[in-house]
């Protein structure tokens, strides 16, 4: 694997765990949809370096 997709792949997954706790703490909503706007753009590029 390629080390771009490791970088990808760990924000991810970091971005997303922060964002669950972000939700479970009762965050504004807003913040919550950011944090989940980010995490899915990144799962996107994760996709996208994985597939060259």
């Amino acid at each position: 694997m390629d080390t771009l997709t490791i970088v990808f792949v760990v924000l991810t997954a970091s971005l997303l765990w922060v964002t669950w706790q972000a939700k479970r703490l009762g965050q504004e909503r807003r913040d919550v949809a950011l944090l989940a706007a980010v995490a899915g753009a990144l799962g996107i590029g994760s996709v996208v370096s994985a597939a060259l």
